[in-house]
């Protein structure tokens, strides 16, 4: 059995302000995210396209063996040790961004209870992948539709159907807000979740938004004329870091992180004394 592997697709060695992780679902994961109609060679849109979009992202994908997808908890563990490893370089933390395929949803369903993670997940974006049945019963038979589809047929899938059903409401319920959107599959023939019933919920900060493309091919991106940009427009969305206003001043006289004595003068003028001893003035506006 080949090593689960976590990839830096870009964003590795410069300022970086959010980490968005792409999941894959399928025998080659990180051919979900394929641009190129080159079988041998994968080429990513999160690199290709996204990474110009969102310039301050640091974009990773990971991949693990999609027929054991009913291990989803212990790939949500080796992702979470391997996100964790990478962000302690961090000087800052900075928010994350959760992108899953298909059944991928289960990883992330799991990864929302690490608590080393889910503090800083601000966005979670789902290609095709199913939360309850059109009669709003868990989707069992659409996961198992799934399976079969991909040939990773693993008995009663009743347990991993309840996990989806669940997951919208859990994020909702979530003491931090995170924005969710789901993209479904419709009009195709080779269609697997062809309503948007089944991508759709009740939850709060949720949307639904439907793409003509089978279950295969609605995150693949050829070109930025394609879907691309509805899907860019949500995770540009997603992954804004809000600007901290400065502070003003207090009585202290601090300012964002330095302290200052002799705080703000009636002019608008001040001599400063910093920590390390060394004087300056300083204007208010």
């Amino acid at each position: 059995m080949a090593e689960n592997e976590f990839k830096v697709l870009v964003g590795q060695d410069k300022s970086t302000n959010v980490d968005i992780v792409f999941l894959g679902f399928g025998k080659k994961n990180f051919e979900t995210w394929d641009t190129s109609a080159n079988e041998n060679h994968v080429t990513p849109w999160p690199r290709e396209f996204l990474a110009g979009d969102i310039p301050k992202a640091r974009i990773s994908a990971y991949h693990y063996q999609a027929e054991e997808w009913k291990q989803y908890q212990k790939h949500a563990k080796d992702l979470c040790e391997k996100l964790d490893k990478l962000r302690q370089k961090d000087t800052l933390r900075h928010p994350i961004v959760l992108v899953a395929h298909s059944l991928a949803g289960l990883v992330v369903a799991k990864v929302l209870e690490n608590t080393s993670i889910c503090n800083d997940v601000q966005g979670l974006v789902f290609f095709a992948t199913p939360f309850q049945e059109p009669n709003g019963d868990a989707p069992a038979s659409t996961l198992t539709h799934i399976v079969d589809a991909y040939g990773h047929p693993d008995g009663d899938v009743m347990r991993e159907a309840q996990v989806l059903k669940q997951l919208p409401d859990k994020v909702s319920k979530s003491e931090r807000k995170v924005d969710v959107a789901a993209f479904v599959e419709v009009e195709c023939d080779t269609a697997l979740v062809t309503e948007e019933a089944i991508g759709q919920t009740h939850a709060k900060n949720y949307r639904v938004q439907s793409l003509m493309a089978d279950h295969k091919d609605i995150c693949k991106f050829k070109t930025k004329k394609s879907y691309y940009p509805i899907v860019s427009r949500v995770l540009r969305e997603y992954a804004k870091v809000e600007e901290q206003e400065p502070e003003r001043g207090s009585k202290d006289g601090s300012i964002n992180a330095h302290t200052v004595h002799g705080g703000i003068h009636k002019d608008n003028k001040g001599k400063v004394h910093y920590i390390n001893g060394e004087t300056g003035t300083i204007n208010f506006h």
